[in-house]
């Protein structure tokens, strides 16, 4: 009796022990606006296109990756909206943010509507260190935009609010992330050629997370932290991105992440590694999804840079049984310079090991009636709709074509081929459309053509490790370049 009675006890333990593991990880998980618990399992994807993956989005490609992602159980992509501010958003003469670029709406809608058929999240970042990276933007432009009230108003006024609303709360959208490693261009901190302060890096997340939750809500808003340095009050620590960190800047309450994002890789140093510790060891209180890693195994050996070793076979798992709410390895394509940090092909067996019955996977619902209007515009105009966003089936949209300045409306193509400048359409099928728009008679179709103003209007591009400078005299722009190397974006 007495066996039996502590085989009963011992029994009720058990249960009770997986009981309290699984509410553990059910808070640790990610929940997304429809209520769904999930560990984010995926990976970056960054670069088919160097800052150019949205705008000049190859739809096959996309499609490829995010179906590979999904065929061994992944369930989410990062992918970079902006990385350096050279093609978008779009700026006045003045450095100011005047609107996304004329593809970068379009080109989200038909991501996500990808994302749908293939089962897939998607994690949408806005911005990025590179903004204060030499040569890669306008980084005179960049820090007014980032670092004064009128250029970050104009920024989310014209690009942030644009392109919420368009997107709303799509159930393919995981999150919009913020920025990607803003403290890589902190003053004293940071590797980028020019820096902002601290101050400006926390103003930008609260803003534009109180702008998106305000203008969607329920979307999930997160930020990429390089380390967990930065999103930690644990020891050596100072969480940047706290509720009261960031209600000191904007005292808003919508000024706050949904749940923690931050970045590890061997030359970050073994103290700030996830890999070694439980998530409970930085004493958060909302999920943290370890935004990027290696995506193949490394060691102090490879480079002179890394601390320490580890196995990628282990690293999903590890996240997954220790209660982080998720993993994105760097990057599907592999990366250009590093090859050791690994590729699809290096980790799809690691990401594949957590699939389960208990909510890793996401599974969109292809049956939820509902469909997306993918409006573009050709040179010299814009598109305006009634409705935004995925729309229920039978939803009645106003479209109307809006030609610039010394431009007429031309046609429509795509699904609906029309001469009107005003459609209206009932939705009973995702539906793609374009406008086009003819020059006037005499247009100008080049900005400051002349250089009469210098650079005006103009961007000077240089990768990284080259060298080369432009003279703007006698109405030409002439470009000297004295350096060159290898690097294919």
């Amino acid at each position: 009796m007495h066996n039996k009675i502590k085989s009963l006890f011992v029994a009720i333990s058990l249960i009770g022990l997986i009981s309290s593991q699984t509410m553990a990880a059910t808070k640790t998980r990610v929940t997304l606006p429809s209520g769904k618990q999930i560990f984010v399992s995926g990976m970056n994807l960054a670069w088919k296109s160097y800052s150019q993956d949205v705008i000049n989005l190859d739809t096959a490609a996309f499609n490829t990756a995010l179906k590979a992602l999904h065929n061994v159980s992944g369930n989410t992509m990062r992918v970079w909206l902006s990385t350096n501010g050279a093609y978008d958003p779009e700026f006045n003469s003045s450095g100011y943010v005047i609107g996304p670029n004329s593809k970068t709406i379009a080109n989200i809608q038909s991501m996500l509507k990808i994302a749908k058929q293939d089962s897939m999240l998607l994690c949408l970042s806005l911005l990025s260190h590179n903004y204060m990276v030499a040569g890669q933007g306008d980084t005179a432009r960049n820090r007014k935009m980032l670092t004064t009230d009128a250029g970050l108003s104009a920024f989310i006024t014209k690009y942030v609010d644009s392109v919420a609303n368009a997107i709303g709360n799509d159930p393919n959208l995981l999150c919009w992330e913020v920025c990607n490693e803003p403290e890589g261009m902190v003053e004293s901190i940071g590797w980028t050629e020019a820096r902002i302060k601290q101050a400006n890096v926390q103003k930008i997340t609260a803003r534009i997370e109180d702008a998106i939750h305000k203008k969607v809500p329920g979307v999930l808003v997160s930020t990429g932290a390089v380390t967990t340095a930065y999103t930690t009050n644990a020891s050596g620590c100072s969480n940047w991105y706290s509720d009261s960190a960031l209600k000191a800047i904007d005292s808003d309450t919508s000024a706050y992440l949904d749940f923690y994002m931050a970045h590890y890789y061997g030359w970050n140093g073994t103290s700030y590694s996830p890999f070694t510790k439980a998530c409970s060891n930085w004493g958060l209180k909302k999920p943290l999804v370890i935004g990027e890693f290696p995506a193949a195994s490394w060691s102090p050996s490879i480079s002179s840079k890394n601390y320490d070793a580890a196995n990628i076979d282990t690293l999903f798992t590890h996240l997954y049984n220790t209660g982080y709410a998720g993993g994105m390895s760097w990057c599907y394509y592999g990366d250009q310079t590093d090859t050791w940090l690994g590729s699809f092909s290096t980790c799809s067996a690691a990401i594949a090991k957590i699939k389960d019955s208990s909510g890793v996977s996401y599974s969109s619902s292809s049956t939820d009636n509902k469909f997306y209007i993918i409006l573009s515009a050709g040179n010299g105009g814009n598109v305006v709709a009634s409705k935004t966003g995925r729309v229920a089936s039978g939803t009645v949209d106003t479209i109307i074509a809006v030609p610039e300045t010394g431009y007429t409306f031309a046609s429509w193509s795509g699904d609906t081929t029309s001469t009107s400048d005003t459609l209206i359409v009932k939705v009973t099928k995702d539906i793609s459309l374009t406008a086009s728009f003819n020059p006037g008679a005499g247009t100008n179709l080049v900005t400051n053509g002349t250089f009469a103003d210098s650079g005006t209007d103009w961007s000077f591009y240089v990768a990284t490790g080259n060298t080369a400078s432009v003279n703007y005299s006698s109405g030409y722009a002439a470009l000297a370049v004295s350096s060159v190397d290898t690097f294919n974006y």
